[in-house]
């Protein structure tokens, strides 16, 4: 076989992640500078596929590919400028190849300049340009995601006027082109759609996954929806979120909020850390009264370490 049949041989088993097989020819046609070969040598090196993740690998692959014009190359050595991945991070160069990437063609670095436009990363926020993307990306590809942005756009006034009916209309249209973030939405704000058949359960364990994961901000919706729908374990992961800023910015206040809403549910444990928010003052004014009552309902329950706080409080 000829190069580029080894080289589309080797693409056919990425495809369907047989990744070790796909490795060795990968890497001796990257060290030939083939950019199809630097690309996907650089994303299992980006990903942990078929090997573990090599930040300095990946970056010099993506690095090497986009100097020959490969667009999905530009987009990642895009991607490893705003994380850091292979290169020290600068937030401002991320921005420039995504851009490059999205006068290009690329899907993906359109996408990626309006949430840099959209949040501010790299470049001045401007949410009216964000949402200008957004829209050319739903009416040119029907893209789920951005279709949904519109919606939630609409629905938070971000860069466009508030508007529930127009934000109703594009998250359904979201809904329709298949966008969990859109049912998720419905979901979060009580309004379940006929395509959700997940259970409450389900969406525990989803958000608990994402929240022990590498993606903690990925996990909070789950665990809102989950918690509006009554589940204490998901309370308790957003305690923990806000009150470590794990997936969301720190606030003690909010975190003493969800406390109090797991005490309230008679949860052992929430009480138990509800006291030490009375007991040491995270979000609330120190009341040692108030956590010995919150220790005290938690000891009654069996929790042990509630046990040792309130007879340290008390001295009995």
């Amino acid at each position: 076989m000829d190069q580029e049949a080894l080289i589309n041989e080797a693409v056919r088993l990425y495809e369907i992640r047989q990744y070790e097989s796909a490795l060795p020819t990968f890497r001796k046609y990257a060290k030939k500078g083939d950019k199809i070969a630097l690309l996907h040598l650089g994303k299992m090196a980006f990903f942990g596929q078929g090997m573990k993740k090599d930040p300095s690998l990946a970056y010099d692959c993506f690095y090497k590919a986009a100097i020959e014009l490969d667009i999905e190359s530009v987009y990642m050595v895009g991607r490893c400028f705003e994380e850091g991945f292979g290169v020290e991070q600068n937030l401002e160069k991320a921005f420039e190849y995504y851009c490059a990437s999205s006068v290009r063609g690329s899907i993906d670095g359109q996408l990626k300049e309006a949430l840099c436009y959209e949040e501010g990363i790299g470049v001045t926020q401007n949410e009216q340009k964000a949402l200008t993307i957004f829209v050319d990306l739903s009416k040119r590809y029907n893209h789920p995601y951005a279709t949904f942005r519109i919606g939630k756009a609409y629905l938070d006034g971000q860069g466009v006027q508030k508007s529930p009916e127009n934000a109703f209309s594009w998250l359904n249209k979201a809904l329709l082109l298949g966008s969990t973030d859109a049912m998720n939405q419905f979901r979060l704000i009580g309004t379940k759609s006929k395509r959700d058949d997940r259970t409450l359960q389900d969406i525990e364990a989803i958000g608990n996954d994402l929240f022990r994961s590498d993606r903690p901000a990925d996990a909070i919706i789950f665990l809102q929806i989950a918690v509006n729908e009554g589940s204490i374990k998901a309370i308790l992961l957003l305690e923990e979120a806000y009150r470590e800023g794990r997936g969301v910015s720190q606030s003690s206040k909010i975190a003493f909020d969800y406390a109090l809403k797991g005490a309230q549910a008679n949860d052992l444990e929430a009480m138990f850390r509800l006291g030490q928010k009375y007991e040491l003052g995270n979000g609330v004014s120190s009341s040692f009264t108030k956590a010995a009552f919150w220790y005290e309902n938690a000891a009654k329950l069996g929790h042990e370490n509630a046990k040792n706080r309130l007879k340290a409080i008390r001295g009995y």
